[in-house]
C-alpha cells in the first residue's frame, strides 16, 4: 500500500453545529442526515450511517421496534445529578 497516495481529511463536526432533534425526553445530536434532517452530502462515513450523540431522561427511551440489517453499538455513559 503507497500511504503517500492516500489523502486523509478530518471534517470536525462540533455538538452545537449538528442537526438536533430534541422531544423531550431525547436530546439527540446528529453527525450525519437523519430524519427531517438532510444534507446530501453528509449521509454516512462508509458502512455507517447512524452516529448521534443522545441525552435520554432517565426511565424514557423508545418502544421496542425493529432495526433491519443493521448492528447496534451503544456506548452508555450514566450521568450522575451530583458529580464528586
Amino acid at each position: 500500500m503507497n500511504t503517500r497516495a492516500m489523502k486523509s481529511t478530518v471534517d470536525v463536526r462540533r455538538s452545537a453545529d449538528r442537526f438536533a432533534t430534541d422531544i423531550g425526553w431525547l436530546d439527540s445530536k446528529h453527525s450525519f442526515s437523519f430524519g427531517h434532517h438532510q444534507d446530501p452530502a453528509n449521509t454516512n462515513f462508509g458502512l455507517l450511517l447512524v452516529n448521534n450523540d443522545d441525552i435520554v431522561t432517565p426511565g424514557a427511551g423508545f418502544e421496542t421496534h425493529p432495526h433491519r440489517d443493521m448492528d447496534m453499538l451503544p456506548n452508555q455513559v450514566p450521568l450522575c445529578a451530583r458529580m464528586p
